[in-house]
C-alpha cells in the first residue's frame, strides 16, 4: 500500500505538504487547517503503489471564507432539582444548542471542594447538604 500526501499552494509555484495517510479501501480522509481566506489549490502525491496514477492527478482549487465564530452556545441544563444529600442527581443538557455544533460538556460546581463532571448526561451524589449552582 502507499502512501498519500495533499500539498497546499496560494499561487500555484509554491507547494507545501498538508496532511499524509495511508489510503484504506483506495480511499483517504484528510483534515488540516487553513490560515486564511482566499483561493487555495491542492494536488495529492503518492508513493509505493502501482495502482496510483500520478498522472490521474490534477490540482482542484478552493475559495475559503473562514469566518469566526462569533455566536455564543446556549446552555440549557433543564429545569431545577431538589434531592437529599447521598442521592443521586441527573445532569442533562440535551436542551443546550450552538449554531455550529457542540463538542463538549463540562458541568462544574462545589460539593465541598470543587467538581467537574462531564458529558451531555451525567450524575453526581452531593455528600454535603446545601443550595448548590451547578454551571454547563
Amino acid at each position: 500500500m502507499g502512501n498519500v500526501t495533499i500539498f497546499h499552494s496560494t499561487n500555484l509555484a509554491d507547494w507545501t505538504p498538508v496532511a499524509s495517510a495511508t489510503p484504506i479501501n483506495g480511499y483517504v480522509s484528510l483534515k488540516f487547517q487553513l490560515s486564511s481566506d482566499g483561493i487555495h489549490y491542492f494536488k495529492a502525491s503518492w508513493e509505493g503503489d502501482s495502482t496510483l496514477n500520478p498522472s490521474q492527478s490534477s490540482v482542484v482549487s478552493v475559495n475559503v471564507s473562514a469566518r469566526a465564530d462569533i455566536t455564543p452556545p446556549v446552555a440549557n441544563a433543564g429545569l431545577g432539582q431538589t434531592v437529599n444529600e447521598d442521592v443521586l442527581v441527573q445532569f442533562d443538557g440535551s436542551g443546550s444548542t450552538d449554531n455550529v455544533g457542540i463538542t463538549s460538556y463540562v458541568w462544574t460546581f462545589v460539593d465541598g471542594t470543587p467538581r467537574t463532571l462531564t458529558g451531555q448526561t451525567s450524575s453526581y451524589a452531593f455528600s454535603n447538604p446545601g443550595d448548590r449552582k451547578s454551571v454547563v
